[in-house]
Formats: structure tokens, C-alpha cells, sequence
């Protein structure tokens, strides 16, 4: 009687079909765009975020210079929400925001190869040779900043920004990063 009853359940569970248990859409999904449109609805965003949110945001965290740093293969997590995409990263290349008084925010691209579509959203600036220490050392003395942010931490590996090389190269920097 057991498994009589146990074969009914079964054969009443299998002719159940999904369709009766889950409704159907009654509209189709929106068409995926093709990744060019993808990329410029992406840029009009950051645009937006870079022009309208960035500043305030520094403001309110009382932060006058922010730099994000990306090395080669080891990309900060952020730098997506920031820059537009970029094919190649030089060894070090660092994304800068100083607030400056005033109701704009200075947005450099200390950067070794100069991608021309940076342009749009940063001054690009890019030292002959391998000069980037001291370009960024008179960035950063040239805007006197009181504090500068820098993206530490993070508890998994995609997470983190800055590795202890980097830090060791940006405590060069004044005024001291400890």
C-alpha cells in the first residue's frame, strides 16, 4: 500500500508541468544592446557620476584628493565606477580627483600610455620616460592637499586596491601617507 501510494505521489509530481507552476512573461525581454551602445550608455553615466556625485561625496568625507591607483594586471575595483575602459595600464597608472574650492573637481589621468579616450572625462597627463614619480610627487604638491584617500582594505582579493608596493611608493609623496 506503501508504494502504491509513494508511484501515485511520483507519477502525479512528474505530470505536473513547469509552465503550470511558474507564470509565463507576457512580454518579451528587452533586447541586450550591442556592446558599442552598451559602452556609450556606460560613459553617459560616468559622466554624470564624475560631474554631479564625485565632489559632494568628497566633501561630505572631508577629502581633498582622491587617487586610485592601477598596476599592470592588478586593476583597483573602483577604477570601473570612475574612468571609461582602457586596454592597456602601464605599470602604474593613477586616477586623480582634487577638490579645489569651487563647484568643479580637477579629474587627472597620470597615465604611461595616453589613451585618447580619457580625454573626455580627465587631463591626461603623460610624463616622457618613467618620470610618473615625479609628476605625481608635483600633482600633489602643487594642490596641497590636507588629506588624501587611497583605496585600502578589502577581505577578498577582488576587493582591494592598493597593494603594500604601491603604498611604498606613494609614502614619497607629501604630505606623508601613514
Amino acid at each position: 500500500m506503501k508504494s502504491f501510494v509513494c508511484t501515485i505521489l511520483l507519477i502525479f509530481a512528474f505530470s505536473i508541468s513547469p509552465a503550470s507552476v511558474f507564470p509565463q512573461r507576457s512580454e518579451p525581454l528587452p533586447k541586450l544592446l550591442p556592446v558599442r551602445e552598451q559602452q556609450a550608455v556606460r560613459e553617459i553615466w560616468l559622466k554624470k557620476r564624475l560631474d554631479t556625485m564625485l565632489l559632494p561625496m568628497m566633501r561630505q568625507q572631508k577629502i581633498d584628493m582622491w587617487i586610485v591607483t592601477n598596476e599592470e594586471f592588478h586593476e583597483d575595483p573602483v577604477t570601473p565606477y570612475i574612468a571609461p575602459a582602457i586596454p592597456y595600464v602601464g605599470r602604474r597608472d593613477f586616477f586623480i580627483f582634487a577638490d579645489r574650492g569651487g563647484d568643479k573637481l580637477d579629474r587627472l589621468a597620470l597615465v604611461r600610455y595616453p589613451e585618447e579616450h580619457l580625454k573626455s572625462f580627465f587631463e591626461v597627463v603623460n610624463p616622457p620616460g618613467r618620470d610618473i614619480p615625479t609628476t605625481l610627487r608635483r600633482i600633489v604638491e602643487e594642490r596641497k592637499p590636507k588629506t588624501i584617500a587611497l583605496n585600502m582594505g578589502g577581505t577578498r582579493g577582488a576587493t582591494t586596491g592598493l597593494t603594500q608596493d604601491t603604498y611604498k611608493y606613494l609614502t614619497v609623496l607629501s604630505p606623508p601617507l601613514r
